[in-house]
């Protein structure tokens, strides 16, 4: 004899990876712009004067690549409490860039662009 309690119903649980919008808008834009600041990075002659501001630049924008990948892991329910990390991380990348740019090692126009697309995610 088999009962079928109403209470019991099946929960979908899907992680962030297979969140269609979630890849396509915030993981890919943000897997862009690391690779934008790695591009920019290739560019830069490094010299006494440059070299804080290139070794920094390098390891914020590793830091947001790391931190994106590990979004995936998420799961949706957890999105509300768990993503500030990759908030934090676009917010330092911003910053990294925003001193580059007043140090003269980047353009304004470059530091423009990509908080444009910072701002965008």
């Amino acid at each position: 004899m088999t009962t079928t309690n109403e209470k019991d119903s099946l929960i979908s649980l899907k992680r962030l990876s297979a969140n269609d919008d979630y890849y396509n808008i915030v993981f890919k834009k943000t897997e862009r712009i690391s690779s934008a600041v790695f591009y920019i990075l290739s560019y830069i002659e490094i010299n006494d004067r440059t070299k804080v501001h290139y070794n920094y630049l390098s390891d914020k924008a590793m830091a947001l690549h790391e931190t994106v990948i590990n979004s995936l892991n998420l799961f949706e329910y957890e999105v509300k409490d768990k993503i500030f990390p990759l908030q934090q991380a676009l917010v330092v990348m911003d910053s990294a860039l925003t001193l580059a740019s007043s140090a003269r090692v980047v353009t304004t126009a470059i530091t423009e662009s990509v908080t444009n697309e910072i701002d965008t995610v």
